[in-house]
């Protein structure tokens, strides 16, 4: 089966019409492979198309963890894209095209506190406890970083100032690691 071009065909047809009622935004160019947020990389889809478009795309890209993840969400309570039309429709309800709408208020909250977060997470820049803090540095154990993402982790921490404090700790983690290894 030609993936490519069946997304290609839904992607035109979704370009090319109106809908009328609930729809669902979707990044032509997923953000997990390199796509961003401008107007001409989203399209309107309809439910059922939204959930054909991420099966189509987990074929396209197996190796995606994104999208991978994504059409595991999709179907995790539905195993067609009728059924999770059916379930969106029946929980968003039709009188809303984008989803729910919230008051002003209610966006200066959620926006207020996301300051900050680049990517939506919820204890980014939150304390975390120390349980949680180990099981992140369980789950790091024995994975290998290649040399663009350490490339990048350099980039993204310069110019930034650290305290002493800070800075102290750094090289306390990196004596630790150092004796551990030897």
């Amino acid at each position: 089966m030609n993936y490519a071009a069946h997304y290609s065909a839904l992607i035109e047809r979704a370009k090319n019409r109106a809908v009328d009622g609930y729809i669902e935004r979707h990044h032509i160019i997923p953000r997990c492979i390199g796509g961003d947020n401008r107007k001409e990389n989203i399209v309107a889809l309809t439910p059922e198309e939204h959930f054909v478009a991420h099966q189509l795309l987990a074929k396209l890209f197996p190796t995606s963890r994104g999208l991978l993840a994504a059409a595991i969400v999709m179907s995790k309570h539905s195993k067609n894209n009728k059924a999770f039309g059916w379930l969106k429709r029946r929980l968003i309800g039709n009188k809303y095209s984008l989803g729910i709408k919230r008051s002003v208020e209610t966006r200066a909250k959620m926006s207020s506190a996301q300051m900050g977060n680049k990517k939506g997470y919820a204890l980014k820049g939150r304390p975390k406890s120390v349980s949680h803090k180990a099981s992140q540095s369980l789950s790091m154990r024995g994975r290998k970083l290649t040399e663009q993402a350490k490339q990048n982790m350099s980039l993204a921490g310069r110019g930034r100032l650290k305290s002493a404090e800070h800075r102290a700790n750094i090289s306390k983690g990196l004596r630790a690691f150092h004796d551990a290894r030897q």
